[in-house]
């Protein structure tokens, strides 16, 4: 190990950084396998914020209803070093899913407490990421309004209060047409953000994969009667471009930053 000790004086960081070449100069020489003097890994710590933004449709069968839609996603993933694992944390900050060509053919709102709920977290080992090399995440499955997948057959002794409102499941204000209600379901959303490239060391590049399927249990007014839920990109993969920012930034601020 190499120690070099330098006095604060007119100079004196220009001769530490000349002893220091020199240093790993030699060590170079003499020893060629990695050592300290070569540039460390890129960190890819911190928290790595995007917006998906992708055509698709929103499927109510039991009314029913198919109707096409943009689905705009701002995401968060923050990645930790937890012992011999990069834990992922991925959040929803922002949704939104405007229907086209008539933006009041079904408008679906996304409260703070129920985004607060479109969470996931998982790891995998520990690896040395490269610029331009791929980058590793796991798929995320999201699970809110419920602790199992419901489609259509889930009773309410299965739907969980995910939001704290009182009310079984996550509570979605929607209005159909002329119709306004509180409607409360499960979701179950699956991310995939395939065949990621680090493209520098603030940016990754790739491939997102998502689906959303869930359960209408009732609504308030009854108006709607109880049923499946889907929402599903028109394509199987949406490019998608993630760029990193330091330390553990919190939903509240990431939304601020996408329009």
């Amino acid at each position: 190990m190499i120690h070099i000790v330098t006095r604060e004086r007119p100079g004196s960081r220009k001769i530490g950084r000349l002893r220091l070449g020199i240093l790993c100069s030699f060590t170079l020489l003499a020893a060629p396998a990695p050592n300290a003097c070569e540039a460390p890994p890129p960190d890819i710590t911190g928290t790595w914020v995007t917006k998906l933004v992708t055509p698709g449709q929103i499927s109510l069968p039991a009314i029913p209803l198919t109707t096409t839609a943009n689905i705009e996603a701002v995401i968060r993933v923050h990645i930790s070093q937890s012992g011999g694992n990069f834990v992922h944390k991925l959040e929803i900050c922002k949704l939104a899913t405007p229907t086209t060509p008539d933006p009041n053919a079904l408008r679906v709102s996304y409260s703070p407490a129920m985004l607060a709920t479109m969470g996931a977290t998982a790891s995998i080992p520990v690896y040395t990421p490269t610029v331009g090399g791929a980058v590793t995440i796991p798929q995320f499955v999201i699970q809110t309004g419920s602790n199992k997948v419901c489609s259509g057959s889930c009773v309410e002794s299965d739907f969980v209060d995910s939001d704290g409102d009182g009310q079984p499941g996550v509570t979605l204000p929607a209005s159909v047409g002329i119709f306004t209600v509180q409607a409360y379901g499960a979701l179950t959303t699956t991310i995939n953000l395939s065949s990621s490239t680090l493209t520098d060391a603030q940016t990754i590049a790739g491939n997102a994969a998502f689906s959303t399927a869930g359960q209408v249990l009732r609504t308030n007014p009854p108006l709607l009667p109880s049923g499946a839920i889907q929402v599903q990109p028109s394509t199987p993969t949406t490019a998608v471009t993630a760029k990193r920012l330091a330390g553990d930034v919190p939903c509240s601020t990431v939304a601020g930053m996408f329009p």
